[in-house]
């Protein structure tokens, strides 16, 4: 039996494309412990239809509700609860310049009144070990390699303990052994429940691990449940893609 969608999207097309969209709309549900991976050329608008499918952006048509709730309904204190249950990280994230590492991860949580200061920096600090041993907490961020800003990004988030990550090219920082690190780490909290959608042009990950794997370009959209099913597609836009 599935429980509610954490996020739900019906028909929705995004409406800060860059370009002309006549094609088609797109409806998932995001349910617990599942991957949705958004993969398509540059310039196809993946970060607008991600950033439509959480909320962060309007849609032209259609509606998207986030843990049950409408956007075009949801007052402060509804837009208040998603920001804690689905942590959206950019690929132009930001840290506080002025706060180390510690700082930064309690920063949301100590936002929304969740914990007290020593338990907050507690947990941040079991966090940041749990993905990189070697990171100086002490460290302002200008003193961290891009890899470990993101790292900090990753745990500020996970603070909140939600119940999704909204991840724009999550492993574009990292090179090859500490993008497996990255990518082992979220599978085994996605194995506890969390739930992810990403844009990734990690190929091989997406197809190896995704529930559903969406293929945007800027004539349509299409969505795929299954590894098998995008290989097995007959459309030449995606396998040009995929045999790149």
């Amino acid at each position: 039996m599935q429980t509610q969608p954490i996020i739900q999207c019906h028909q929705i097309v995004p409406a800060e494309l860059a370009f002309d969209y006549t094609g088609n709309h797109l409806n998932l549900a995001l349910q617990p412990g599942q991957i949705i991976s958004l993969i398509g050329p540059n310039y196809s608008g993946k970060t607008n239809w991600l950033r439509t499918m959480c909320g962060v952006e309007e849609a032209a048509r259609g509606h998207v509700s986030l843990l049950g709730m409408n956007t075009d309904f949801m007052d402060a204190d509804d837009w208040a609860t998603a920001r804690t249950r689905i942590g959206y990280i950019p690929f132009d994230f930001s840290l506080l310049s002025a706060a180390n590492s510690i700082q930064n991860v309690v920063l949301a949580a100590r936002y929304h009144q969740i914990g007290n200061q020593a338990e907050l920096a507690d947990r941040a600090g079991e966090l940041l070990h749990q993905l990189d041993p070697q990171l100086d907490v002490n460290e302002l961020p200008a003193y961290l390699r891009k890899d470990q800003q993101y790292k900090v990004a990753i745990a500020r988030a996970l603070m909140l303990e939600p119940k999704a990550l909204v991840l724009d090219s999550p492993f574009a920082f990292f090179d090859s052994l500490s993008r497996q690190q990255l990518q082992d780490y979220l599978l085994d909290k996605v194995a506890q429940g969390l739930s992810i959608v990403q844009i990734s042009h990690d190929i091989p990950y997406v197809l190896a691990h995704s529930s559903q794997i969406i293929f945007t370009h800027q004539r349509f959209v299409h969505t795929f449940t299954s590894k098998q099913a995008i290989i097995d597609a007959d459309t030449p836009e995606i396998r040009d893609y995929l045999n790149h």
